[in-house]
This record gives C-alpha cells, structure tokens and sequence, in this order.
C-alpha cells in the first residue's frame, strides 16, 4: 500500500474512510467513534513504509504510481538544489557516483528515480541515497501528519 504515502487522490479516497467511520454516529451510544472513550486510539498503517520490507519500487508498485513518486522526488531535489541538474552534478561528485543513474530516471519529464530502502543502506555514503532517505521521510511524515481526527492516531512504523 506504498502508493498511499504520496498519491493525493488516494489519500483523499482513504482519509474519507477514515472520515466516515471515525465521525459516523452510533445509535446505540450516540457517540461517534472517534468520541468514544472506549476508543484510546486508532492505527492509520499497520507495518508498511517506505523503510519497511514491503516498499519495492519498481517490483511491487505498478508504473503509473512511481511516476507520481518520481515527479515529487524531482520537485524535493529542484526545491533543494535549485534544479535537478544541480542535483545529478552534486551526486556525481560524492561517494559512489555509480548511483547516478537509476530505473525511473527521466530528468528530461521532470522525474527522478527512487532507490529501495537495501540500495540506500548499501549506498548510505552516496549523496543520492542520502537525498531519496531524506525525501521518503518528508513525504511519510507528510503523510502521518495529514488530516487526523480528535482521537490519537498512530502509526506501526514511523520515519
């Protein structure tokens, strides 16, 4: 469910489920549920994150949803540098310019490509895995800090 950490329409899908079972009424008590103190808390994501086993760019994510992933990293990386090619000359410059170039890479449509999480650790010296660590957990915490309601929402695993 990686696709629901970056994708604004299904988010707006999922925070409405959220919306309408944690707002909706019960007749019985007359409480909704997220005014129920029976209720101490609810969990958005059950083990699933960008750092966790489950998130396989390019495995597991269907192309169409990456390139959504890939145009937000290419935003992250031109509102840090000031443009991507200042991005791609920083990574050259740094520790294992090999992870230059990644599946996923199309500077020229304003994408960039993500590197899984053993890419990252295996290449944590690299500029460019530092950055894709960096954007993950923004975009993450983005999303665990989205619209919550008046209860205690929480997360397996956090950024």
């Amino acid at each position: 469910m990686p696709s629901l950490f970056f994708n604004p329409d299904f988010q707006k899908i999922y925070y409405g489920w959220w919306r309408s079972l944690l707002t909706t009424t019960n007749p019985e008590t007359g409480k909704a549920l997220q005014d129920d103190p029976a209720v101490a808390m609810v969990e958005l994501v059950n083990e699933d994150s960008y750092f966790f086993w489950t998130f396989k760019p390019y495995e597991s994510i269907p192309e169409t949803q990456m390139e959504i992933l890939e145009q937000q990293f290419a935003n992250w990386l031109t509102a840090k540098y000031g443009a991507l090619q200042k991005a791609r000359d920083a990574w050259s410059n740094s520790p294992n310019p090999n992870s230059q170039q990644v599946r996923g890479d199309a500077p020229e449509t304003g994408r960039v490509g993500i590197l899984p999480p053993g890419e990252i650790v295996a290449q944590r010296d690299s500029r460019r895995a530092q950055d894709t660590a960096a954007f993950l957990a923004d975009s993450q915490q983005r999303f665990s800090r989205g619209r919550s309601p008046s209860c205690a929402v929480t997360s397996a695993t956090k950024a």
